[in-house]
């Protein structure tokens, strides 16, 4: 997992459990649960997250295997993405850019 925090705010001198999170990437296989709005994600596939989320936004599929992303700005979300690799179905890695 890797968090991001805003710029200004590490610039500015605040401490870094009081500075707004710009964004956070949860991946790997030892992510147990990782919920939005109640839903658990960490263990979903691609089918399912439509299910959950709708029809993505925005889709890009390539050998490598696809990527799904949603704008939810009435979330505090500028964008999450979902990253299903080729070998997997479910996700892989969970990427979420806030607003701020």
């Amino acid at each position: 997992m890797d968090a991001y925090l805003d710029y200004d705010d590490v610039r500015g001198g605040v401490q870094p459990g009081e500075c707004r999170l710009r964004s956070l990437s949860v991946y790997g296989c030892d992510v147990d649960s990782f919920c939005l709005d109640g839903m658990e994600l960490a263990t979903i596939d691609s089918s399912d997250i439509i299910e959950l989320l709708g029809e993505p936004d925005k889709a890009d599929e390539e050998w490598l295997g696809k990527t799904y992303t949603y704008y939810m700005p009435e979330k505090g979300i500028s964008s999450i993405q979902f990253t299903f690799p080729g070998t997997l179905d479910t996700v892989a890695q969970i990427f979420v850019v806030f607003l701020i």
